[in-house]
């Protein structure tokens, strides 16, 4: 269940985009499509510690996806921190080039889907383009896109883990496909406001 909007509350609040059907506990603010990140954020500029967008910058056109980077930042206090977590076509790449396991449970995954001669490739098209999938983001474009917005102090983070203790274990992608397709696929990034 996703929080009431109220935009009228408060600064030092904490902010989760794309929770789907699972919100982060209180005194996290968890949104889904009530809030549409496609559009300028109905939020007061200053008013959060802390976002989170977790598997939901990619479901918009990538414009739109930059736009949505540039109002986290309004909406952020300064030294206000995003995290922002997508998949990434060039982490699988890495895990087909030098994991032998995770490519495998990847395929696994797609087959209980419904895509029974799913190879590679049908992996590579589901990151990019299924699922809702609109935009495709990588480490290096993420890291641009963080850059242009203002932020600075850009980390690469691993799921999960955090050097800020209100954004460790936030992620949630593991509670609908199985972890080592997350981890095969998910880039994470935290950008300081």
């Amino acid at each position: 269940m996703t929080a009431p909007f109220r935009p009228d509350l408060g600064g030092g609040r904490l902010l989760q985009f794309g929770c789907g059907p699972h919100p982060l506990p209180a005194p996290w603010e968890s949104y889904d499509a009530e809030v549409d990140i496609s559009e300028p954020l109905p939020f007061p500029s200053g008013c959060a510690s802390f976002i989170h967008a977790e598997d939901v910058i990619e479901h918009i056109p990538f414009k739109a996806g930059v736009a949505f980077l540039h109002e986290c930042f309004r909406v952020l206090e300064p030294g206000g921190v995003v995290r922002i977590c997508f998949p990434d076509c060039e982490r699988f790449l890495e895990a087909l080039a030098f994991d032998s396991e995770r490519p495998d449970e990847y395929l696994a995954f797609l087959k209980k889907l419904g895509r029974p001669h799913a190879d590679a490739r049908d992996v590579l098209r589901f990151i990019l383009c299924d699922s809702g999938h609109q935009s495709a983001w990588t480490a290096m474009v993420g890291l641009g896109a963080l850059h242009a917005a203002g932020f600075a102090g850009i980390d690469l983070a691993e799921y999960g883990e955090s050097s800020h203790a209100e954004l460790v274990d936030v992620d949630r992608h593991h509670l609908t496909a199985p972890r080592s397709v997350v981890l095969a696929e998910t880039t994470i990034l935290e950008g300081t406001k």
